[in-house]
């Protein structure tokens, strides 16, 4: 019903906010019949098993390139991909890149229709953004090439074998505990909750509390800090329905503003400082 005649464009994620699949290919007719253009944001690993925008009906296909063998890097640098229909290829900004062959036949990968690039010519340029994320792309280029499809569709099967997440959402009731690691010890660890919600996120609204975290939990946050091979990170902890933790979540890149919340000096700052030192010196 919101699709009027002034709809521009429908966006779509796949999967959706939950983790559900979305019906694209039905969606993508309802925004064509409307006269819209349609534009489905995916995740690129997802992208292995499941139907591809284009199959779906989409104009465009936008996404995080993260997941091709990026390290997380405490937040950056990464990439984003866009892909459209050839109706729309010289309405896109940035660079587009094109598959042929070399004069042996093997299949290789240049810049193409370069005549609309600020480099180029700038009175035809579609693109002012000069940032190089070259590296992170040839990085996930190699990513996908070294996997290949029954790869890609293995990393997937290992994604969906370990999603604990939904399962225990009901037993944690809307509660979690957020341990602050640095190094190989605990820095800080908060309770966070929402009486009206099952995400008890502190950006989301959530409230927090101090908790007293138990010798099996602490190390339980180290070993999982430890996997993800970084010096600082805010792991996510569920309630369990047997009494125990599951990891929810691995944060590279962990704010800490939540302990300021508690009314008492929060320790983390001066930690990491003083981690970040140490390791400078040795």
């Amino acid at each position: 019903a919101m699709l009027g005649e002034d709809a521009a464009c429908f966006y779509l994620q796949q999967p959706n906010y939950y983790g559900n699949m979305e019906d694209a290919a039905a969606v993508g007719e309802i925004v064509h019949a409307a006269g819209a253009k349609y534009v489905m944001g995916v995740n690129p690993i997802a992208c292995a098993v499941m139907a591809a925008p284009g199959e779906c009906g989409a104009d465009v296909a936008v996404g995080e390139g993260q997941p091709l063998g990026l390290d997380l890097s405490f937040g950056g640098p990464y990439l984003g991909f866009m892909a459209a229909t050839k109706a729309m290829f010289r309405k896109l900004p940035g660079r587009i890149v094109g598959q042929t062959h070399d004069v042996e036949g093997n299949v290789g990968y240049v810049l193409t229709l370069t005549a609309r690039e600020q480099h180029i010519r700038r009175e035809k340029a579609s693109s002012n953004i000069c940032s190089n994320q070259a590296l992170c792309a040839f990085a996930a280029g190699v990513y996908m090439t070294a996997m290949g499809e029954e790869g890609m569709r293995q990393a997937v099967a290992q994604c969906k074998g370990h999603c604990l997440c939904q399962q225990f959402i009901a037993s944690s009731s809307g509660r979690d505990v957020r341990v602050w690691v640095i190094g190989d010890r605990v820095a800080g660890a908060v309770l966070r909750y929402s009486e009206t919600s099952f995400r008890s996120n502190f950006s989301q609204g959530g409230q927090v509390a101090p908790f007293e975290l138990s010798p099996h939990a602490a190390q339980l946050a180290v070993r999982s800090a430890r996997l993800l091979g970084v010096a600082f990170s805010g792991i996510d902890l569920l309630f369990g329905e047997d009494g125990h933790f599951i990891v929810n979540e691995i944060n590279g890149n962990a704010g800490f503003r939540t302990l300021s919340q508690l009314g008492r000096p929060n320790p983390i700052p001066a930690e990491l400082f003083a981690y970040i030192r140490d390791s400078l010196l040795h």
